[in-house]
């Protein structure tokens, strides 16, 4: 019986015009001002028309809301740095009161923990064409978190874009109830500082990418959402086609960065890191474009996505392929079935993997982001470290890929709706209506495969060009995570895309890694602690060294009492605005390999999964 081969019918995403004229983006800036985080004092509003207003006193959030939510601010986007986890949880207390129910509809957009947009829409009556009244959207007022373009802090920001109002230093914790009127001539220049600042670096930014890439920030909320435009607008050179019905199948063949530990402790080391790891193979590598063909006869030497079983050598103590067990990305020996891009199947047959394919994806190949590395690159290159130009080239270079694998439902928080129908409702606020709305996306851009095969590429080039070039030198490797490795042998350096830095170039005296992400290092000339979860410099080398010879974590704690990020106060507290005691230690131990019993030594954990398709 013949296998299955068949077309996938298939929408594409196009090249995007050059309007004829091309405006900023309508913009301003707010900052809130707090006593003891939770308590607002001011308001400071740098308009689109360059003119500062401060509202003041124990209702400068009300009176801030009356003078943005009026006719002329209709259309203007208004950012806030890191509005998303502080100034947008006191524009949403406010709002939610029962007397705006029937004058707003308020749709928060949320990305992880961060509400990165706010929209406040009016609407009013009107009759359709069955004679029948019915509500439609009249009017909308934005709010942007600006960390969604900057994923810095806002003193480095203003810094980074040298501009005039640069973000000063102020000591919050003096300020009371008591005190603060007298206290203005302080906080009140520094407020200043922070909006117009920004609005400076906001300014600078699309100016820049204006002249260069003729985009704005008008229709872009994330950096992201701006390095796709600048793509499409200046880069795509033809029609890539989409893939709906198969992104399910497509989509769980997208892992992501590798991150182990191979040996838990050693002396004498060196680390390396890749540069530009992303960016190199999207410069030179084959990526899936075309409309994808269903292959029964699929082999891996097609260029595509298969389902396959494999298993791993035995005596591979470095595997290649990932595989997913709730949730948790490993690297085992074994047998499993899973879904794969073909150029990490040939170099796991090229290893010695047992290798089935069920069927696949045939993909065309083609070089689609060559131009827009070589671009950025050469511009980054060739710019002056912390310059506009470096900056902006830096961020745009590392923020494409991801968007490719972008999931196509996403929950939507919205309050005074004005239909419930297809809305699940939030019991957390009694009587006032807050639902949540699942929206389908039918974006074209959603095309998974690519960043599969991003994902895919990177971590063939860190095994052949670390670990392999390391082991042909005689050398072990310590610790790898997406873009670096530690190893015990020197490696050869570079400045090009894809070659190796030496990120330690004093080299490691200890380097003690305990989970991924987690890890102290000694060098000749102080530490390098890193502890995923914690703030920084809360841990020295030593507390590492007493955690690896005595088996026991107690030391790693933290507590503190901080203000809850909007999704955090819903769900713990009820409320927009509250503050939460935040506790956290380390409670698990290395689990994505097996730690001998010399304690420095690891090997790969073993499964037997080959019925199971990866889900």
């Amino acid at each position: 019986m013949k296998k299955e081969k068949r077309y996938i019918r298939a929408e594409a995403l196009t090249k995007l015009k050059i309007p004829d004229k091309i405006e900023r983006c309508n913009k301003a800036v707010f900052d809130i001002e707090t006593i003891k985080w939770t308590e607002p004092y001011a308001v400071g509003f740098y308009d689109n028309r360059k003119k500062y207003h401060l509202f003041k006193g124990k209702n400068c959030i009300l009176d801030f809301l009356k003078e943005f939510l009026r006719r002329k601010y209709r259309g203007v986007v208004v950012y806030a740095h890191n509005g998303g986890k502080f100034d947008f949880s006191f524009i949403l207390k406010e709002l939610f009161q029962a007397k705006y129910q029937d004058r707003y509809i308020i749709e928060p957009m949320r990305a992880a923990s961060r509400i990165i947009q706010i929209s406040i829409k009016t609407y009013r009556e009107t009759i359709n064409k069955s004679g029948e009244k019915v509500k439609v959207i009249d009017h909308v007022w934005t709010l942007r978190d600006s960390m969604a373009l900057f994923p810095f802090s806002l003193h480095k920001v203003t810094k980074s874009f040298d501009v005039k109002h640069k973000k000063g230093a102020f000591d919050h914790k003096k300020i009371n109830w008591g005190n603060w009127e007298s206290l203005e001539n302080e906080w009140a220049p520094y407020l200043v500082n922070d909006c117009v600042g920004l609005y400076e670096s906001l300014d600078k930014f699309e100016e820049f990418l204006l002249d260069k890439f003729k985009v704005n920030l008008k229709d872009s909320i994330t950096l992201a959402q701006i390095a796709l435009r600048v793509f499409r607008t200046n880069f795509l050179k033809y029609p890539i086609a989409c893939y709906r019905p198969i992104e399910e199948d497509v989509r769980k063949s997208y892992y992501g960065g590798r991150t182990e530990i191979f040996k838990v402790y050693g002396k004498n080391l060196k680390y390396y890191d890749v540069t530009s790891l992303y960016p190199t193979v999207m410069k030179n590598k084959w990526m899936p474009v075309g409309k994808p063909i269903k292959d029964g006869d699929m082999k891996i030497s097609d260029f595509g996505i298969c389902k396959v079983t494999v298993e791993a050598p035995k005596d591979l103590d470095i595997p290649l392929l990932p595989h997913r067990v709730d949730k948790k990305l490993i690297f085992p020996r074994g047998k499993w079935t899973g879904f794969y891009c073909t150029p990490e199947l040939q170099k796991a047959k090229r290893l010695g993997y047992k290798i089935k394919v069920h069927y696949g994806y045939r993909f065309k190949a083609a070089k689609i982001f060559t131009g827009y590395v070589v671009e950025l690159f050469d511009l980054k290159q060739n710019s002056e470290k912390g310059s506009v130009a470096y900056l902006v080239a830096k961020l745009l270079m590392n923020s494409l890929y991801g968007k490719f694998g972008q999931k196509r439902e996403k929950q939507q928080m919205v309050i005074f709706p004005i239909s419930t129908i297809g809305l699940e409702p939030i019991d957390f606020f009694g009587d006032l209506p807050v639902y949540v709305k699942k929206v389908q996306s039918r974006a074209k851009h959603i095309l998974p495969a690519i960043s599969s095969f991003v994902t895919s590429y990177s971590r063939i080039h860190l095994y052949e060009k670390c670990f392999e070039a390391a082991i042909r030198k005689g050398g072990s490797i310590y610790y790898c995570d997406t873009d670096s490795l530690v190893t015990d042998v020197r490696l050869p350096i570079g400045k090009e895309l894809g070659d190796l830095t030496d990120e330690l170039p004093g080299g490691i005296e200890e380097g003690i890694f305990l989970l991924p992400k987690m890890y102290g290092i000694k060098t000749p000339t102080g530490e390098l602690i890193k502890c995923k979860g914690f703030p920084r410099k809360l841990f020295d080398f030593n507390i590492y060294k007493q955690a690896y010879t005595s088996g026991n974590y107690d030391n790693f704690k933290y507590e503190k009492e901080q203000i809850a990020t909007p999704f955090e106060s819903i769900r713990r507290n009820k409320s927009f605005v509250s503050m939460i005691k935040k506790t956290r230690s380390v409670q698990q131990r290395y689990d994505k390999r097996i730690i001998l019993e010399d304690g420095i030594n690891t090997v790969p954990l073993e499964i037997n999964d080959a019925e199971r398709c990866e889900t």
